[in-house]
């Protein structure tokens, strides 16, 4: 075998393998968008779960008697939770404590997170928050039992409490399940669309080199 046909038959499996890293990378890429860390499916079961707490809370009388301070929320590093919080609560039409300042920066790191009774904030904790002007309830939670289907469904769990400052009597809770819809699986050949088309297209180029390689190295 001359070395013009062992140059030709490197290539072309040079070319079958970049196929291969193609359709892999496709794989790859497909399984990050698809996953549970903080995508569209998560926030969809987020937004799901804090709408329903917030919901059977509207049914209280809290909406009226009470200037709601929203704590940061438990294992929500992002703080996405911690904003769908307050726009839910604005949007139902409760009074939602706005200064956010070094007092109150001050504050949050005074106190001590894992004095809880369960889900529910001591009462000595809770009216520490007494001397900030304008704010007469905290609302404080965590988001809890995450989990993940092999379809890319996303499901979990807000808990959510309010107690008085004043008193630092709890006056609501709710614990809500959030789900995001299931996502019909695409066809193969969808999903990979753009990488089956690299991999054709180096294939191809492969092949030209090929035939010219052949036709340079022919006997005239």
């Amino acid at each position: 075998m001359t070395r013009e046909h062992l140059v030709c038959r490197a290539l072309r499996w040079v070319g079958v393998g970049f196929v291969a890293l193609a359709l892999c990378a496709g794989t790859q890429a497909r399984g990050q968008e698809n996953g549970p860390a903080m995508g569209p499916a998560y926030m969809e079961a987020l937004q799901d779960a804090v709408d329903s707490a917030i919901g059977d809370m509207a049914g209280t009388d809290l909406r009226e008697e009470f200037t709601i301070a929203v704590l940061p929320i438990e294992n929500d590093a992002d703080a996405r939770c911690y904003e769908l919080v307050r726009i839910s609560l604005s949007r139902a039409g409760f009074r939602v404590f706005e200064r956010l300042d070094e007092e109150w920066e001050n504050l949050l790191q005074e106190i001590e997170w894992g004095q809880r009774r369960d889900d529910i904030m001591d009462a000595a904790s809770v009216q520490k928050f007494g001397h900030i002007q304008g704010v007469s309830a905290i609302m404080y939670g965590r988001i809890l039992d995450v989990a993940s289907s092999e379809r890319g469904e996303i499901s979990l769990r807000v808990s959510l409490h309010v107690s008085q400052v004043e008193t630092g009597q709890h006056l609501w809770g709710d614990s809500a399940v959030g789900a995001s819809e299931l996502v019909p699986e695409q066809p193969f050949y969808v999903t990979h669309a753009k990488y089956l088309f690299l991999g054709v297209v180096i294939l191809l180029l492969i092949v030209i080199i090929v035939r010219a390689i052949g036709r340079a190295t022919r006997p005239r």
